[in-house]
């Protein structure tokens, strides 16, 4: 019989070990309603996964879909003063 020591160990990227969420808790992690999660499903914008007659979502996905998405906003006036002298 063959010792347990020499047998691979399972990697840690395996899918199981994975957090999937429903709508409700992408909902909550993004802070919008459980209609808006719908509303980006349906149109193709949030990443999810088919299980069954289920659909669930990687909370990792999410995350770095929520963070691929944010915006910088400039402050009142910036950019304005390129090319103009104050006096």
């Amino acid at each position: 019989m063959k010792s347990k020591r020499n047998q691979p160990k399972p990697t840690t990227d395996s899918v199981a070990l994975q957090e999937f969420l429903k709508s409700g808790g992408v909902a909550e992690l993004l802070g919008v309603s459980e209609r808006t999660v719908f509303s980006l499903r349906q149109e193709h914008e949030l990443p999810y996964i088919p299980v069954g007659n289920s659909i669930r979502y990687s909370r990792e996905a999410v995350i770095k879909w929520a963070n691929g998405r944010q915006r910088v906003n400039r402050t009142e006036g910036e950019g304005e003063s390129r090319g103009k002298h104050h006096e």
